[in-house]
């Protein structure tokens, strides 16, 4: 009887394959039928660097662009991580045919081809070698998060999200690997620090990560496998750093005063009471009050150009960063104001076009109508989280076991990044493209749900131990 039931275990599918196979299923329609995300007007710097151009005829959302024919100065003059994915888009492209024209499929095929793996990886960190239901079930909730459209329309566009949402996912998956099997191979300490450069070098926006990812880096450096390991995982924090500032710093001209300039109109101005005393502390013309809500590229009448001489001289050369910081800092009702605007807009999904064919929108959209809209909630959600997994650190050390404190470092990597982010984004950004740039707040949010919920269904959090 033993053997029987051991043969019909053996021709069940692995809940790995079951997780990827399910997911190439509904990434595959939706990059094929859905559009993705309409540009909000960043499309232009990335078509540029790429040697792209938009088309005449195309509308918000375009399927095809051109491929330029002549010399581009601007070409991958910045080059990041989704530049890099775009031109090896492209490269299938012209490979099939299509030296003229660009179909972004290409590039959500990329994207999707690479996810899926990220997907498998996780699955397999998650789950135990039993096909028990308890593993399909946690493969089906990968699923379910993972492949869902919210994340997926990212793949059928040029918003740099796509990339991280996508790098997260490895980083995250790699890290637990090396925590769980208690493996220290080279090439898997390799690919994990790879997968982390490459998220911090998805864009501008790749620095907000050191944070978070120092600490998930840390979740590895216990354990009696890891210890030979230890001088790598230094170099890899060093490789953090380096990499945290040179990410900082490659952004155009252009782009830095626009934050510069945003910070200020949609953010140090917004949801303030007096807005006058801020520009008279730092002898700044108060009539720039009347630029509140303000973009930097403008689509109706702007008073001033904000790009102009007398705008740039007269306000944007006259404060930095750490005013910014201090006016807030000065004015904590002001801040938490804007915090809670960001925790309203966290999980907004943004503008597709009408009519799409294939859209499996359920996760994203119970959690857009459901999930509190408060940053205080986030806050203690994270409390919450962190103190359970508090409990498995003192237990495992107890026991002389480290698997507790390397979830619990897990834990408060993804969680540091959901409170430091929206902090982060207001002062940088203030209220500007929100949707864009809480995705970093998106993916741990994700990521989290996940992870406790595996550790709740393998009693891991309480125990500090790693076997069910």
């Amino acid at each position: 009887m033993n053997e029987v039931k051991w043969q019909l275990n053996r021709l069940r599918p692995s809940p790995v394959w079951v997780a990827v196979v399910l997911s190439a299923g509904i990434i595959g329609c939706q990059i094929l039928f859905a559009p993705g995300y309409v540009d909000n007007g960043d499309f232009a710097g990335v078509l540029r660097s790429n040697g792209l151009y938009q088309l005449s005829h195309a509308t918000r959302f375009s399927w095809h662009f051109g491929v330029m024919q002549y010399y581009n100065p601007a070409f991958l003059v910045h080059g990041t991580t989704q530049s890099l994915l775009i031109q090896i888009a492209m490269l299938l492209s012209r490979l099939t045919g299509h030296s003229h024209f660009f179909d972004i499929r290409y590039l959500g095929f990329v994207y999707g081809l690479i996810y899926l793996g990220g997907i498998g990886l996780l699955t397999w960190a998650i789950t135990t070698p039993k096909r028990t239901v308890k593993n399909y079930f946690l493969a089906g909730l990968v699923v379910v998060v993972l492949a869902d459209a919210g994340i997926v329309r990212y793949f059928n566009s040029l918003y740099p999200q796509a990339a991280t949402l996508i790098l997260i996912v490895y980083v995250v998956a790699l890290a637990l690997l090396l925590i769980r099997y208690k493996t220290a191979k080279l090439w898997l300490v390799f690919s994990y620090f790879m997968a982390v450069i490459l998220l911090l070098m998805v864009n501008e926006d790749g620095n907000f990560w050191c944070v978070g990812v120092i600490f998930i880096t840390l979740s590895l450096w216990c354990g009696p496998m890891l210890e030979k390991r230890r001088p790598y995982l230094i170099a890899g924090i060093g490789l953090i750093l380096i990499f945290s500032v040179i990410t900082a710093t490659n952004l155009p001209k252009d782009a830095q005063m626009m934050n510069k300039y945003q910070a200020f109109t949609q953010g140090a101005l917004v949801e303030n009471q007096h807005p006058e005393r801020y520009p008279a502390a730092k002898q700044i013309n108060p009539q720039f009050t009347l630029m509140r809500g303000n973009a930097y590229y403008p689509t109706a009448y702007a008073a001033l150009k904000p790009n102009g001489a007398y705008t740039q001289r007269h306000l944007l050369q006259r404060y930095n960063l750490s005013w910014v910081v201090t006016s807030y800092v000065n004015s904590g009702t002001q801040f938490s104001r804007l915090l809670n605007v960001m925790a309203k807009n966290t999980l907004v999904i943004p503008l597709t076009t009408q009519g799409s064919v294939i859209s499996f929108v359920g996760y994203s959209q119970l959690m857009a109508t459901f999930y509190p809209k408060t940053y205080g909630f986030n806050v203690l959600l994270a409390l919450v989280i962190l103190s359970g997994y508090a409990v498995g650190l003192v237990t495992g050390l107890r026991r002389h076991q480290w698997a507790g404190f390397s979830r619990f470092m897990m834990m408060f990597g993804l969680l540091t990044t959901i409170i430091l982010i929206p902090i982060v984004t207001i002062v940088n950004y203030g209220l500007a493209n929100l949707a864009v740039h809480l995705v970093p707040v998106v993916a741990c949010l994700n990521l989290s749900l996940i992870l406790v919920v595996a550790d709740c269904c393998h009693r891991r959090i309480l125990r500090g131990t790693e076997d069910e």
